[in-house]
């Protein structure tokens, strides 16, 4: 029996971290946008996510592995009680001397009178009848019973979806979102009642968006996770993208740091959750903060050749650029000229200098880079013309490279 161990290529014993690596793995390998038109790939995609839904809950995991055991000794004790031995050999062991016996003996022959034989034949016909009846009034009864309980289910559904309308224009929120959970769970998602769902998450959404601008980090963790709950589509970027600032407010990186993963997963060419992962691990864990820039870039790049071509740096103008891509030239240049990569950590440089020219930092790694490539005089060059450009205060003490 494939279990999601299975789905995701692991054994019973698998940690925690080695869950959402395998995830991260298999998601972007048959992710829909990678795969477009695959329904192959779409498939594993949707049973990868299940997969991971559960094994990365604790609760819902030691539900399921509680199930796969049981459900494993149920099918060793389904085999064992199949298991029937062969019959005694009667010309083997304690039957062997009387075998004679066994293989010869016959029985007398029965016959019957013509009499006997209508008797038995009336009776079989009788049978039968009696059992057509029975069998008739039984599924006028099982008709009877399902259409009765067809008819509870739509009074049922209609009183669910009455009351999570009326929860609605109460704004009582919580009251609706528990009712639409009850409809999920009990099947009735409907056309009506996904338009009604699609109301109470839109409420909830901007619920979350106004807590997260009152910088109330617990609200905006709970409606989001309402959201998340009942909305069976991929994550919403922006909400999650709140909920894991909150998250870092809250003390809780590793919550954060899931919710990043997860938006890199569905959403693998959207720069922002590289970024904000990179800013949250970058003072505890640079090089996993140095590998989500690098992503970034690879995201970035592939952005600006696709409009411009290979030669976007000649064309681009800094305008064109959003500000938060120099952050991102600049985190993985600097990362570069300590490792002592100057010639890419010079390419980097130049860039994120192009796109953000009056910001000092990206004049001063560049320089600074310059300097331990035993080139201090471009260094020093490079601050000169960003003085006389008017881009630098001329009282700026990245003068101390031309001393």
């Amino acid at each position: 029996m494939a279990t999601h161990y299975h789905t995701l290529g692991l054994d019973t014993t698998a940690s925690a971290e080695e869950v959402r690596q395998a995830y991260r793995r298999l998601a972007v390998k048959y992710h829909p946008d990678k795969n477009p038109e695959d329904r192959v790939a779409e498939e594993r995609f949707k049973r990868v996510n299940e997969a991971y839904q559960v094994l990365s809950d604790p609760a819902k995991k030691a539900s399921y592995d509680l199930k796969i055991n049981y459900q494993d000794a149920q099918q060793a004790y389904q085999t064992y009680q199949r298991y029937s031995p062969p019959p005694p050999n009667p010309s083997h062991g304690k039957w062997a001397p009387h075998g004679y016996r066994y293989k010869n003996r016959k029985g007398p022959i029965r016959t019957f009178t013509p009499q006997e034989e209508r008797k038995s034949t009336y009776f079989a016909f009788g049978f039968v009848g009696v059992m057509a009846v029975l069998v008739v009034i039984l599924v006028q009864i099982n008709k009877a019973y399902v259409a009765r309980q067809l008819e509870e289910k739509e009074v049922r559904r209609i009183e669910l979806v009455s009351q999570m309308q009326q929860f609605c224009q109460r704004g009582e929120v919580d009251s609706a979102i528990w009712t639409v959970r009850l409809l999920q769970k009990e099947g009735f998602i409907t056309g009506e009642e996904e338009d009604a769902r699609e109301r109470v998450m839109g409420q909830l959404f901007l619920l979350a968006k106004q807590s997260f601008q009152e910088e109330d980090y617990p609200a905006t963790v709970y409606y989001g996770t309402l959201v998340n709950e009942g909305w069976p589509r991929e994550p919403v970027r922006d909400l999650n993208i709140w909920m894991a600032k909150s998250h870092v407010q809250l003390g809780e990186k590793d919550k954060a740091l899931e919710r990043l993963d997860s938006l890199m997963i569905h959403y693998p060419y959207d720069v922002m959750p590289f970024m904000e992962a990179a800013r949250l691990v970058k003072e505890d864990r640079p090089f996993d903060a140095l590998r989500y820039y690098i992503d970034a870039i690879s995201i970035i790049t592939s952005q600006y050749k696709a409009r411009y071509g290979e030669g976007y740096m000649l064309v681009m103008s800094p305008s064109e650029v959003p500000s938060y891509h120099f952050e991102i030239f600049l985190e993985v240049g600097k990362a570069y000229i300590e490792q002592e990569d100057y010639a890419m950590g010079e390419n980097l440089l130049r860039w994120a200098v192009h796109i953000n020219r009056k910001h000092e930092e990206g004049y001063r790694w560049l320089a600074e880079c310059y300097a331990r490539k035993g080139e201090a005089s471009r260094g020093c060059q490079v601050i000169r013309r960003a003085i006389s450009r008017g881009y630098l205060n001329r009282t700026t003490p990245l003068t101390s490279y031309c001393d």
